[in-house]
């Protein structure tokens, strides 16, 4: 039963049912002026509607997935080549910061042209924060070993004080534990930098054993001295950025502000084997 319902004649019996239907009316109503045709036209102007609505719903259907997937395939290359723009932005960016960090190397080491270094990576920091020490991922497999000089872009840092195969510590100029034989370029006069709790936190470290005649201001420049055996001679180390006499007026001591910013390392260049001073 439902498949004449649905059939062709089911229809044509409906069609000609309406047609019967407003011809008797237009009898009745009208008294049988109206025309056929107009008849017709009123009977299938309803249908013809729902025909042009559905006609144009399609249309603009498939007019707005055209648009819609041109404007996916646009956004889909717009993303791809915003990728591509920052890969090429990241590699310009890292290659411009290990230039800089090379060109920085060797400002540091210029006058130690003999000693060849060995770049490694940090991977682990002082637990303080304050940049007392570091681990790398570089050991003896690499040609590290005990008091091995350790430098940054910006300078001196320290001097392994453990290694293993495929790591080190380095322990850094401003730990307590360091000392370092100095010399301030522009007077030459000498003395230690020591590692002290209260500065390290700044990123600083004490110049000690100046005489009191020795000439040292602020902003004057630093420099390894080489006594000691452990650290070559001309390894900057950082700017004077106070000056203390001693209660005694016999010898006074300097801050020293470290060149290598030692709270942010993430690539120290060790020596290759503990310099000896020869």
């Amino acid at each position: 039963m439902r498949d004449f319902f649905r059939g062709k004649f089911f229809m044509v019996l409906l069609f000609t049912a309406a047609f019967l239907l407003g011809f008797m009316l237009n009898m009745i109503l009208d008294g049988g002026v109206t025309a056929p045709r107009d008849l017709i036209g009123t009977i299938a102007s309803p249908f013809a509607s729902f025909g042009t609505w559905i006609k144009n719903g399609v249309t603009d259907f498939f007019e707005t997935f055209t648009e819609y997937s041109s404007l996916k395939k646009e956004k889909e290359q717009l993303i791809k080549r915003v990728t591509e723009l920052e890969t090429e932005l990241a590699g310009t960016y890292n290659e411009k910061v290990e230039t800089e960090r090379l060109r920085a190397l060797a400002s540091v080491t210029e006058t130690a042209p003999e000693l060849k270094f060995i770049a490694a990576d940090v991977v682990l920091s002082s637990a303080d924060g304050l940049g007392s020490t570091f681990s790398v991922n570089k050991g003896t497999l690499d040609g590290i070993q005990l008091n091995s000089v350790a430098v940054a872009a910006g300078g001196l840092v320290g001097k392994v004080t453990a290694v293993g195969l495929n790591w080190a510590t380095v322990t850094a100029i401003t730990d307590p534990s360091m000392s370092v034989g100095a010399t301030v370029k522009r007077s030459e006069a000498t003395g230690v930098t020591e590692g002290d709790t209260a500065l390290r936190a700044n990123g600083c470290c004490k110049l000690s054993y100046l005489t009191a005649e020795a000439s040292v201001v602020r902003g004057d420049l630093v420099f390894t001295s080489g006594l000691g055996g452990v650290f070559p001679s001309g390894i900057y180390i950082g700017t004077v950025s106070q000056i203390e006499s001693e209660e005694n007026g016999l010898a006074q001591n300097a801050t020293i502000e470290v060149g290598a910013d030692l709270t942010s390392l993430r690539r120290i260049y060790i020596t290759d084997g503990a310099w000896n001073g020869e």
